[in-house]
């Protein structure tokens, strides 16, 4: 089902997206840091771009769900998605998989773009300490994800697509505004926060800056894996009573 899928998507504005958005927004990131004076090829250089990227995630899976809700709905009302409570399960979780597989395909594409344009603009190579915290970077980015991309699914296919968008937009603003000292003590909290908090204290952690583990960052990290479970078996449970969008758009 899963190959099915994929290739279903390959046909689509989906999955374009998941390679030209990648290369075009390393491409501005390194135009923007190259004309400030601050590409380098080390740790917090890195860490940066995966915070970037962890901004931008929230309004793309807004998008991209969205997207995949309204494919789902002009290729036969849902149909293939609503095939009997075990079907629909499965369905679904192929369809979940296959977004979340997009994104890591996406991630990986941007930060390959990245290092490869720093070393081509600076002249310096990545270690394998450097590379070690770029997979490390990769993995808690797309891990914070997880419940973005199943609350997005959720709204998506519960109402009008519009919604999803601009909640996604909505959440990416916040979690900016979150890095500023806002969201101190309640961004553990917030799914589409988790991601830029502990990238950033990876950041932290990487330089030295900080030793030991916060109050804050044991709350968050423990907040971002259980939500996440929660969230992902309560969608499921949604879904095998899930007949389609009752509302006209």
């Amino acid at each position: 089902m899963l190959r099915a899928e994929f290739k279903k998507m390959k046909r689509t504005v989906l999955f374009w997206m998941h390679v030209f958005v990648p290369v075009i927004g390393a491409g501005i990131v390194l135009w923007y840091y190259e004309g400030l004076g601050m590409l380098h090829m080390n740790a917090r250089s890195v860490g940066e771009f995966a915070e970037i990227l962890s901004l931008a995630f929230p309004a793309l899976s807004g998008i991209i769900c969205a997207l995949a809700a309204e494919m789902e709905t002009e290729a036969g009302n849902m149909q293939v998605l609503l095939g009997g409570i075990l079907g629909k399960c499965r369905a679904a979780a192929v369809k979940l998989l296959a977004l979340l597989l997009l994104a890591g395909l996406g991630t990986v594409l941007a930060f390959g773009c990245y290092l490869v344009g720093t070393r081509g603009c600076t002249g310096e190579q990545a270690n394998v300490s450097l590379m070690i915290f770029t997979a490390e970077c990769i993995f808690v980015l797309l891990g914070t994800q997880i419940a973005t991309y199943v609350i997005h699914l959720f709204l998506s296919l519960k109402w009008h697509k519009g919604i999803v968008i601009g909640a996604g937009i909505v959440e990416s603003m916040l979690s900016a505004l979150f890095l500023t000292g806002m969201g101190d003590g309640i961004w553990m909290y917030c799914p589409f926060a988790w991601g830029t908090q502990l990238l950033r204290y990876m950041i932290y952690y990487k330089e030295k800056v900080m030793a030991g583990m916060t109050a804050d960052l044991r709350t968050g990290a423990v907040m971002s894996v259980g939500m996440t479970a929660l969230l992902t078996a309560v969608f499921f449970v949604w879904f095998s009573r899930y007949e389609g969008k009752k509302e006209v758009e």
